[in-house]
């Protein structure tokens, strides 16, 4: 295509650090863990890197 196409990753990015963290104060790491691997799927996605077995592998 004659130009880039553009997506919204904020749902990607966010449901499973929230669902992590739960509002327990406890699981604010494991959050900031899931929210970083999340971020590290979507630049994948980006640039046509991603794949089904990457979002199942903890970094």
């Amino acid at each position: 295509a004659p130009w880039e196409m553009g997506f919204s990753y904020g749902r990607g990015l966010q449901a499973a650090p929230l669902a992590v963290w739960g509002g327990d104060p406890a699981n604010v790491e494991a959050a900031k863990q899931a929210y970083f691997h999340r971020a590290r799927l979507t630049g994948a996605a980006r640039r046509g890197e991603y794949s089904m077995e990457m979002a199942s592998v903890a970094d």
